[in-house]
């Protein structure tokens, strides 16, 4: 009798031999559902397996309620364990089964039980955006009735779930395109609990081709891509925010005119015909950032002085129209230069000017408080040609990796070239004002609290008065 013996072998063997059998593996089919299979957490067996046949049960139900006690027991197993799977193997024959194996949602660690409680999700594979999903599960096995509960596993933004407690649930329309994953647990009356998942693909009723900024005086194409969209399918653009000119607005291809520096929000509203069945109206927002040149300037006014920034929009156009969105928002006016940092020079015993930073703290009741971003998170455009090795050269600064970058940024102070490989973007320089921005990298600091109270915090406060544009 062998005793101990490791259940990794046993399970590569079979698994190769379950292979050879049918070109695939355990699960019992049902037609265009997906089942899904919960080992004991470090079970060395699949973690789930989605399989799609003619009928409901076949000769892999066997085989699967096998290999789940199998996994299930791990080590305890003996031989006889063994030779159940191999004569289910050899009972199965080609049954004309097809699996796809795909790894199961890390997040799930629920175990299956021993006597054979199932769950088949059904969910549409692909939706268009703005439409409400259904999925329902199918339990068997074990001791009904069952009870079932539904919860959101995955996916780019929430969804609420309707009747969350039954068979079937459904969602709210469902907004925000890409792959969404809805986790049933499913109870027997004994409290027996298996896992199911269902897999959804929200697709954009169109893709939106748009620019990130456009030159005042000239025109930008925006385009509404209708390819697999249902025929009959409308467009329109509509100005929400700002004084461009718009031509074709009731077109799939429309053109954009601006005549000042600003930021240019438009509606976009997608509207399929009245019998395009699961298709529903949706609506999108475009923001476009007006610019004089691809190199504006803005004007920075505190309370130790002013001094004016150039932007890059050559080198990193994303950063120039995030921070004009800020800036156009008034978003920085009040907010305090919350950071004046040095690095200790030893052998001066000096502390040489590192960095000077703002962009995200001001003062609430006398509490120095961080705000919250308007906007996503930008992506990195650190290596444009531009380093962080220049003297006042504008750097934005990052919260967790290099895609990161918001509202708050820094200017350095030295020669900080080594920032540049750690993904921080520099998207402008200080052009005029350089000796207020010499004067402001030299006050008095205290522990900043907001900075593990790194001694980088202003004693008297320095106070962004208001930025704006440079006409």
């Amino acid at each position: 009798m062998v005793q101990g013996l490791s259940a990794r072998p046993i399970v590569s063997i079979v698994m190769n031999l379950h292979q050879l059998a049918i070109g695939g593996l355990f699960c019992i089919p049902m037609k265009d559902a997906v089942k899904t299979i919960e080992p004991m957490p470090n079970s060395p067996i699949m973690k789930r397996a989605c399989c799609h046949s003619e009928s409901r049960y076949s000769g892999t139900k066997n085989l699967e309620f096998e290999m789940l006690r199998f996994a299930q027991h791990g080590r305890r197993n003996s031989p006889m364990a063994l030779v159940s799977i191999l004569l289910a193997i050899a009972a199965l024959g080609s049954s004309g089964v097809t699996c796809d194996l795909t790894p199961r949602d890390p997040n799930a660690t629920a175990p299956l039980d021993p006597d054979g409680l199932a769950a088949s999700v059904v969910s549409p594979p692909d939706v268009f955006e703005a439409t409400p999903v259904t999925l329902s599960v199918e339990a068997f096995g074990a001791t009904p009735p069952y009870t079932y509960r539904w919860t959101q596993n995955d996916g780019p933004a929430d969804v609420t779930l309707q009747n969350d407690q039954t068979d079937t649930v459904t969602t709210d329309p469902i907004t925000t395109t890409g792959r969404y994953v809805f986790k049933v647990v499913v109870t027997d009356s004994s409290g027996i609990y298996v896992n199911g998942f269902g897999f959804v693909n929200v697709q954009p009723l169109a893709d939106l081709t748009t620019p990130d900024f456009v030159i005042v005086g000239q025109s930008a194409t925006l385009i509404a891509d209708l390819s697999t969209a249902p025929a009959g399918t409308t467009v329109l653009w509509t100005v929400s925010k700002g004084s461009p000119s718009l031509v074709n607005p009731n077109s799939a291809t429309a053109t954009l005119t601006s005549f000042k520096g600003e930021t240019i929000e438009l509606r976009v509203d997608i509207t399929p015909p009245s019998d395009a069945g699961q298709a529903n109206p949706s609506t999108k927002n475009v923001t476009i950032v007006s610019v004089p040149s691809t190199k504006p300037d803005v004007f920075i006014s505190t309370t130790m002085g002013d001094f004016t920034i150039e932007l890059n929009g050559d080198a990193a156009p994303l950063h120039m129209v995030n921070f004009l969105k800020y800036v156009d928002a008034g978003f920085y006016n009040g907010l305090l230069i919350h950071r004046v940092a040095c690095v200790q020079n030893f052998n001066t015993q000096t502390c040489n000017p590192f960095v000077i930073q703002t962009g995200g703290v001001k003062r609430v009741d006398g509490e120095l408080t961080e705000l919250d971003p308007l906007f996503d998170p930008v992506k990195s455009e650190a290596n444009n040609g531009l380093t962080n090795g220049t003297l006042y050269s504008v750097t934005t600064a990052l919260s967790n990796g290099p895609n990161t970058g918001q509202n708050q940024f820094f200017i350095n102070m030295d020669d900080n070239h080594f920032l540049d490989a750690q993904g921080f973007t520099v998207f402008g320089l200080v052009i005029d004002g350089t000796s207020v921005v010499d004067a402001i990298s030299k006050v008095p600091v205290q522990e900043n609290p907001l900075l593990n109270n790194e001694k980088s915090l202003p004693v008297d406060d320095i106070v962004v008065n208001s930025m704006t544009r440079v006409k």
